[in-house]
Order: C-alpha cells, then structure tokens, then sequence
C-alpha cells in the first residue's frame, strides 16, 4: 500500500477542488501538508487544515499569491521552517482563463493568465530546488490539463498557459534528475470542483470585468459526456489518486511525464 509516512507535502491552490482532495489524501497516506492558496477569508484558507486535523493529520496554512516571487519564496520557507523540509510540491493553483477570443484578448488579461498558470510553477520549483538539493532529492508534480495538448475556441490562454507547464516540467525533469528530484505533471480533463464558483468573485476581478463563463445547459453537458469513453467527467479524488501514484515511491522511475486523468478524451 501506497505511504509517504514521514513526507512533507505543499500543496497549493488547496482550499477547493483538486488542491483540497489532494492535500487530504497526501495527508491520509501519512505526509505532512502545508496548505496554501489565496483566499478571501481567513476561516476560507483554514478549512482544509481543518478538515485534515480531524482525520487525525498534520497541517498548517500558508497565505500565498503564486504569482508573486515574494510569496512563493515565502511559501516554501514557512514550510521548511515548520517541518524541516520539503519533499513534495504539488503546484497545482490555476485559474480558468476562459472566454475571449484571440483577437479581444487584452494584454493584461493575458498575463493574469499567464502569471497565475504557468509563472507559479517555474517559481514553485525554483524556490523548491536549492532545499531538495540539501536534502538529497525531492518529488515535484504540476497540474497542466488535456488543454494543454488540444485547443478549444475562447481559451488561447488557458491553453497557452496549460502547454506551457508540460515543456517546463519536462525540462525540469532533465536538468534535476542528477540531483534525485523527480518532476511530473498530471493532466485532468473536466473535473467538477466548483472551481468557477469562487473564481467569480475574487480572480476575475482582475481579468478587467471579464464575466465566468455560462453555466453549461443539460443538452450541452450530454454532448460534452460524448467526448469521454469513460461515461463520465471526472471528480477531485480522481485527480489526486494520480498525483499521490506520482507522489510515491511506486513512480519512482518516472520523470518528465505528463498523466492523462481524462477518461480518454484525448485518446479520440
């Protein structure tokens, strides 16, 4: 049976969705797990933390804004100085970038994407490397997305942005292996985590008005279902089963890979 007794985890973008199904399970499997994401309330960032102590695990949360240096160096020095080290990062804080066209993207919206997707995992793992180096080694996954390797109309960004981290992990990959740092990322199809929910309200503020995206009609949904052989879209604790295989010494000869949780859509 899978175990990371005595792993220190950060997760980020863990309040909601994916990040909170992932951070609970690393917590399950006997890691301990730094929490972190920005948020509006303080009760909001410390409900995973909350939800891990009553299993019986250990974690504490970090207020971070991934797509400032000055944070995410932050990030990964709280978790240092409470638990000694850090053996995996799981950068997995996005936003959903969703709705212009190419030609009404404006600058700024671009770079709201760009910033929050894919410069947070290079500064992830660049202020995770010189303490995995110290300690011997150390395990890094992304979350990118079938998006990342197709296109959809109205997501340049968010494809963009989700491509991006596939060539970076596997560069990644290739430049830590000499230094036992493994680095993957998983790529999830659509996944009900009530993700645009709370992005409403606090990031998409910054997308200069850009309204969420519509909510998606019963008739939609059902041609939607088509594209995945599975039968069904995916859920959190699909997501995080994969990461927590990445996560372990199971995938140990594993690197530079990009994980398919997609129920086959890309396999079309």
């Amino acid at each position: 049976m899978t175990s990371l007794e005595g792993k220190i985890a950060l997760v980020t973008g863990a309040t909601h969705g994916m990040g909170r199904a992932t951070a609970i399970l690393l917590s399950k499997m006997g890691g301990k797990v730094a929490v972190a994401d920005i948020i509006r309330t303080p009760e909001e960032g410390e409900e995973t933390v909350e939800m891990i102590q009553k299993e019986g695990g250990e974690a504490f949360f970090i207020h971070t804004n991934v797509s400032k240096a000055s944070d995410v160096e932050n990030m990964i020095l709280k978790t240092v100085e409470q638990y000694g080290r850090i053996d995996i990062l799981h950068n997995n804080a996005g936003v959903r970038c969703i709705g212009p066209t190419i030609e009404k993207i404006s600058e700024k919206f671009w770079d709201w994407g760009i910033d929050t997707n894919l410069k947070s995992v290079f500064l992830g793992i660049k202020y995770a490397i010189p303490h995995m180096k110290k300690q011997g080694g150390g395990n890094i996954i992304n979350t990118a997305s079938t998006f990342g390797v197709v296109g959809a109309r109205g997501s340049s960004v968010y494809c963009a942005s989700k491509g991006g981290i596939i060539a970076l992990t596997k560069a990644a990959a290739l430049e830590l292996a000499q230094y036992n740092i493994r680095v993957n990322c998983v790529c999830p199809g659509s996944v009900k985590t009530g993700f645009g929910k709370r992005t409403k309200t606090l990031e998409m503020l910054a997308a200069e008005g850009t309204t969420p995206p519509k909510r998606i009609d019963k008739d939609r949904q059902a041609e939607m279902l088509k594209r995945y052989p599975i039968g069904r879209t995916g859920i959190p604790e699909d997501v995080a089963n994969a990461v927590l295989f990445l996560a372990s010494e199971e995938s140990s000869f594993i690197t530079g890979s990009a994980l398919y949780v997609d129920g086959g859509y890309t396999a079309i």
